[in-house]
């Protein structure tokens, strides 16, 4: 059998426990005073800092290619693991891992929480989704104007049941709330209206503006996807003018602002890389930053502006010829047949048991038939919290079994699908990580940083101070050695 790396209570037995201490992120520190007056954000949801690099060496020319130049680059920066929209944007705007923010994906579970709809009685476990399928109507471009309430998950809370909502779901804070309890102007964009009321921060009052047109009410073609991008851009260069997304009223320049591009996403999961969608994609994002640069030396901020660029998740494989199909159907049997209230697997598998005490006989089972999801790395129980995710007999949140397979693996069978997030492999977390502005001297470092460091040198880069994200309290979390 290949080695694998194990991290649960069968590994004593076994004999086979490999554990490594994971590198440590490189930290820098706050200067005593910046002359940064306005951050913006930015995700270009998908790509790799491979694809990154293999852009500018194409376009010297390009905007990113200026960026770049002008600025701190990050060659080997991770996102979240897993890596999914929802952990990797907390990532980024809280200063924290899973463990802490309690945000693992979009769809997950929680084993306190009770179903939606419910009156919260009965036994707790529930599957929580925040996507486009908590919209009035997410084929609506304003996702029909509202939250599905019968949609969110129920908690009990003070003897009464009460929906969750999307920004109460996080465990801590994040920069816009920080920011805004400062008297500054915040704004964001994203792509789900209702499920993105989780980047409001959790007392809801985080963002000045929240600009949520809906993703799903266009095709998943990488040309309809670029006319989305547009409305993000559009959002930002109204947002440089200090005007709201849609240039209808004054809200004031945002001191802390950005959102995400989604064309790069498409392009990966559609047509794969190389290709001429992916390059067309890159192209148009490219053209949009060109814009907002454009706008702040228009508006006379980008020498007191800081622009940072990065992408929440990374999408696997970056080469086809590595995939390889395991049918999901094939996973009760893989873990010896137990029973599961819910299972998470797109290049990865993470299962929550309906009963905690057959943790063992699963990761054994899985164990064995290592070979038949190409399993490289198992971690199970304590083990999970040994390796830093946290404990599944402690937080309803923490899955009691995860696994990562080989690069390449996808666990699906429609040869359509070519490339995906969730998991823990390079592909997945890999992603570039740029803070650029004429504040910085130009450098290219290659020491292992997080984007979970970009929180707080956001607030350090506005004057204020990183330890008032509780995230970055729990965890330690340094700013970039960017000055």
């Amino acid at each position: 059998m290949k080695s694998i790396s194990i991290t649960s209570s069968i590994a004593v037995m076994m004999g086979v426990l490999t554990l490594s201490s994971a590198t440590e992120a490189k930290s820098g520190s706050c200067p005593d005073q910046t002359e940064a007056k306005h951050v913006l954000l930015f995700s270009i949801d998908g790509l790799h800092q491979a694809d990154l690099a293999e852009y500018i060496a194409a376009k010297p020319e390009s905007t990113l290619a200026s960026l770049v130049d002008s600025g701190v680059e990050f060659t080997n920066a991770d996102t979240s693991k897993p890596s999914d929209s929802f952990p990797g944007l907390m990532a980024q705007l809280t200063g924290g891992h899973p463990i802490t923010t309690g945000v693992w994906y979009d769809i997950w579970y929680d084993r306190s929480l009770y179903t939606p709809g419910s009156d919260c009685t009965g036994a707790p476990g529930t599957i929580t989704t925040f996507t486009q399928l908590i919209d009035i109507d997410p084929k609506d471009i304003n996702g029909g104007g509202s939250t599905n309430v019968t949609a969110l998950p129920r908690i009990l809370k003070d003897g009464k049941c009460e929906p969750l909502y999307p920004h109460q779901y996080p465990r801590v804070n994040n920069l816009f709330q920080v920011a805004r309890s400062h008297g500054l102007v915040t704004a964001w964009a994203d792509k789900h209206t209702a499920a993105y009321d989780i980047a409001r921060g959790t007392d809801g009052q985080g963002l000045t503006e929240l600009y949520v047109p809906e993703i799903a009410s266009v095709p998943v073609e990488v040309g309809p996807t670029i006319a989305y991008d547009n409305l993000h851009a559009n959002a930002f260069l109204n947002w440089i003018k200090g005007k709201d997304a849609l240039g209808e009223k004054q809200i004031g320049i945002p001191s802390v602002f950005g959102g995400n591009f989604q064309a790069v996403n498409v392009a990966q999961k559609n047509v794969g890389t190389p290709s001429a969608a992916l390059s067309q994609a890159i192209d148009s994002v490219d053209t949009s930053l060109g814009k907002v640069v454009d706008g702040l030396k228009d508006a006379g901020t980008y020498k007191n502006s800081v622009i940072i660029i990065s992408a929440i998740n990374g999408n696997a494989p970056r080469n086809m010829s590595e995939i390889k199909r395991v049918n999901p159907a094939i996973l009760p049997a893989v873990l010896g047949n137990v029973s599961i209230s819910y299972t998470l697997t797109h290049d990865a598998g993470m299962f929550f048991l309906a009963n905690q005490s057959d943790t063992f006989k699963a990761a054994s089972s899985a164990y064995a038939n290592a070979d038949k999801v190409h399993l490289t790395t198992l971690w199970a129980g304590e083990g999970l919290r040994i390796a830093g995710f946290g404990d599944p007999a402690k937080d309803p949140r923490v899955p009691d079994i995860m696994f990562q397979s080989e690069p390449g693996t996808l666990f699906d069978i429609d040869p359509a699908h070519i490339a995906v997030h969730g998991g823990f492999n390079l592909d997945d977390t890999n992603v570039p990580l740029i803070v650029s502005s004429p504040l910085l001297e130009k450098q290219k470092r290659t020491e292992h940083v997080e984007t979970t460091q970009i929180a707080p040198t956001i607030l350090c880069l506005l004057g204020l101070d990183p330890n008032e994200l509780e995230a970055v309290q729990i965890e330690g979390t340094e700013v970039l050695p960017i000055f």
